[in-house]
């Protein structure tokens, strides 16, 4: 579905990502995980096409980035990026609409099948009674569950999300990461995220980075060990089972309760 082979990205004279090579096939959530830059937004970024890459080839469906039109590639991958800026104050409805944006026809006006699908996800996303509210009168999670629903009114087969769980309380990151494992269900989810123990419970592959390289790779139970994540993040870390689930969990330890 995606792939990558040798790829080098960057903002400046430095890549942040190096030689990447990386086949990212069509099911399930894969989780990228690692310190800050690490390149891991850069690695997204470089796959949507929003960033030059310097060395390498990307390719979506078998099919080169450099021969995708933007707006074709707008109806395969939809992005979430990781800091949405409202610059103006839509109401909810005329938000989640604007996903519809590759599809709309030369005069850009949205047709009757444009306002039902957005109703249709409105309505599963459970969002009636906030689409005639104002984006600045949401609560985070609120906002986080609108931003998706826009992703999906775009009907693509691919969703990348950049840390979605960031500044959300405990109780949003739950709905939000369930909302995102159900839309799994039907659609290839790759998602950036600080937070090692959502994604060992939800994500069915991890991917570490670590100065713009992919370090390990496989399952939760294969890569999140206290091993690799002493190496990942240059610290003593503790990895423990989950009681209820079996998979691993990172403990946060008090050295002086120890």
């Amino acid at each position: 579905m995606i792939d990558l082979k040798n790829v080098s990205a960057g903002y400046s004279s430095k890549p942040v990502i190096k030689d990447v090579n990386l086949h990212i096939n069509n099911r399930g959530i894969t989780g990228i995980l690692g310190p800050n830059g690490s390149g891991k937004s850069t690695l997204l970024k470089s796959i949507i096409d929003n960033l030059p890459f310097r060395k390498g080839e990307i390719s979506i469906l078998n099919r080169s980035i450099s021969d995708w039109d933007k707006r074709e590639l707008a109806k395969i991958i939809a992005m979430i990026p990781q800091q949405t800026d409202f610059q103006f104050d839509h109401l909810v409805r005329e938000y989640i609409l604007m996903g519809r944006y590759p599809y709309l026809g030369f005069w850009g006006t949205y047709r009757k099948t444009d306002r039902e699908r957005a109703d249709e996800v409105i309505e599963t996303l459970q969002l009636k009674p906030l689409q005639d509210k104002y984006l600045r009168h949401l609560s985070g999670g609120e906002r986080q569950r609108v931003i998706i629903a826009r992703a999906l009114v775009q009907e693509t087969q691919i969703i990348l999300l950049d840390e979605a769980f960031s500044h959300l309380d405990v109780n949003y990151e739950i709905e939000i990461i369930k909302l995102i494992s159900e839309i799994a269900e039907s659609k290839k989810i790759v998602m950036i995220s600080h937070n090692i123990n959502l994604s060992a419970e939800f994500c069915d592959e991890i991917i570490f980075m670590k100065k713009g390289e992919i370090a390990f790779r496989g399952t939760p139970r294969e890569v999140i060990t206290s091993a690799n994540l002493q190496k990942i993040y240059s610290t003593e870390l503790h990895i423990s089972e989950n009681e209820i689930t079996g998979n691993p969990q990172l403990l946060y330890i008090n050295d002086k309760n120890a």
